[in-house]
């Protein structure tokens, strides 16, 4: 649907299909869209937003998700009942609609022309739309593609299971559109198959060599693959393997690589379908020790770092081996850093090495957002937008995200500490799955409240002479022996990645209730 607008020059209008009440009511109000899309699963939802769209006329439904036939035709009769002015089409109508008039000639859009008005995901805040033109997203896919075409082969499939309405996945989909990669498409609940019955999970029936996802899934990727070799014998041969293995790419011992391969890891990518070639992380920063130990236990990883208002800013080389960083600038932008002097402690394109706010400039940073009010904080007279996180220039020349400017705290003393980078590095513990860092100024130190491993917390609990079984984890959430002594595993693994003195934790909350974008707890892209 959004390749037919783009070709029609029709502007769209992104919202996730777990927003808000509130905020899709927001973006019909905003955008005062005349037609819809959506997934039939969805009609009951958008049925009590009709009354905040006075301009909607036309509703094209699908229904991937499988609504049953009787939910379809009630939400489509209550929708025709209270609202007669709108039509409602099945997209297999429109389909038939378009080959019976094939010849219609296409009203070409411009480069300066809308493509899309995207809403972010939320997690700033409030989301915002985004004023997207054909240029934006012409000039993020052609960076994309400049840096890709070295490593795409013939045969590449990529598994698409982010939401369509976040820009990494709407640009990553657009860029295999125009470079010839198929895409399967999966969802995050379905990927592994310890997570349907009676058929296979969506890596291993796609088999893709090409995935894009977000620090959460690959933290929970490492940790399977440690829980399946947390004892005995087999953690020596997979310790032992991976020595070797890095050993073998850092001194260019290719004899080492191949037989750690061969001995350990090929057994672990065949649990990706044997196919994977390229991982990428995007969104918010990954733990360097997860990258690494992903790049060497299952394919090479790379980071790439962008936002709604820019697209892809920049993105790590896939032959250029280094983990932490998210590379260089993208073809075609400009970035610089901006002191930040007044966010503690100071931060200064002086410091060795040069560190400040990072600032994007080029042909795809958006024209703007719809509501022109946040334009001006946004924005510089000369071009630059202002992506409102810490940025640090390495000395090979990649970047290094450090924080959001806004997530800098102070602690009692007036020591401050950064709250998403700290989250990055407690989240690789494999204890937990996820976690919130909260930092108050009247404490020393930070607290962190975590979502703890089902499998992996029960067994350390049992090392420690504690029963616990997946049965009765929630109950043991609230030991205090177990707390502590998970707490003191947290500051361990937070030790090992250089975490020191105030950016140690203070006290601990555990808890078993995932956390999901359908209880509000993360946003749809995934993020806190």
């Amino acid at each position: 649907m959004a390749q037919a607008c783009a070709f029609n020059g029709v502007p769209i209008c992104t919202v996730y299909d777990t927003a808000s009440t509130a905020a899709v009511a927001e973006a019909f109000d905003e955008a005062r869209v005349p037609a819809l899309f959506t997934d039939a699963s969805l009609l009951p939802h958008l049925l009590r937003q009709l009354s905040r769209t006075p301009t909607l006329r036309v509703i094209v439904y699908d229904n991937v998700n499988g609504a049953s036939e009787q939910d379809i035709i009630a939400a489509l009769s209550a929708i025709k009942n209270q609202y007669p002015g709108i039509q409602l089409h099945h997209i297999d109508a429109i389909r038939q609609l378009g080959r019976e008039h094939a010849l219609v000639s296409a009203d070409r859009a411009r480069r300066n022309d809308i493509f899309c008005l995207m809403y972010t995901s939320g997690g700033g805040g409030k989301p915002k739309g985004v004023l997207l033109t054909h240029g934006n997203i012409l000039a993020s896919i052609a960076s994309i593609a400049i840096l890709m075409k070295d490593v795409l082969v013939d045969q590449e499939c990529y598994l698409a299971f982010l939401p369509a309405a976040h820009v990494i996945e709407f640009i990553v989909e657009m860029t295999f559109i125009f470079t010839g990669v198929p895409i399967a498409y999966g969802r995050i609940k379905t990927l592994s198959e310890a997570n349907v019955k009676g058929c296979k999970g969506d890596i291993m029936e796609a088999r893709p060599s090409v995935m894009i996802a977000v620090p959460t899934v690959w933290e929970l990727l490492r940790k399977g693959i440690m829980g399946k070799v947390s004892s005995g014998l087999k953690k020596t041969v997979f310790n032992t393997a991976m020595k070797a293995k890095y050993a073998g790419q850092t001194k260019s011992i290719p004899g080492l690589a191949k037989i750690s391969d061969a001995v350990v890891f090929n057994r672990v990518r065949e649990l990706t379908g044997g196919r994977l070639r390229t991982i990428l992380n995007s969104g918010t920063p990954l733990a360097p020790s997860t990258q690494k130990f992903l790049s060497i236990a299952l394919v090479q990883m790379i980071q790439a770092y962008g936002m709604t208002e820019c697209g892809g800013a920049t993105i790590q080389h896939p032959n250029w081996r280094t983990f932490g960083s998210v590379g260089g600038p993208a073809p075609g932008c400009e970035i610089r850093l901006v002191d930040r002097l007044d966010v503690h402690p100071g931060y200064s394109s002086n410091d060795s090495p040069p560190r400040g706010e990072v600032y994007v400039r080029g042909p795809s940073v958006c024209a703007g957002y719809h509501n022109r009010d946040l334009n001006r904080a946004a924005f510089t007279n000369d071009g630059w937008f202002r992506t409102g996180d810490i940025g640090q220039w390495n000395a090979d020349g990649t970047l290094t995200i450090i924080d959001r400017v806004k997530n800098h705290v102070p602690l009692a003393g007036g020591t401050g500490v950064a709250l998403e980078r700290l989250e990055s590095i407690y989240k690789a513990c494999p204890l937990i799955t996820n976690c919130c860092v909260v930092a108050n100024p009247f404490h020393a130190r930070p607290a962190l409240v975590a979502v703890v491993h089902p499998t992996n917390l029960p067994s350390f609990a049992r090392k420690h002479g504690i029963p616990c079984y997946p049965h009765d984890i929630e109950v043991q959430c609230r030991n205090p022996r177990l707390v502590a002594l998970v707490l003191d595993a947290l500051n361990e693994s937070a030790r090992r990645e250089g975490l020191r003195g105030v950016e140690l934790l203070e006290a601990l909350v555990l808890t078993a209730d995932e956390w999901t974008s359908d209880l509000g707890l993360l946003t749809a892209a995934q993020s806190e």
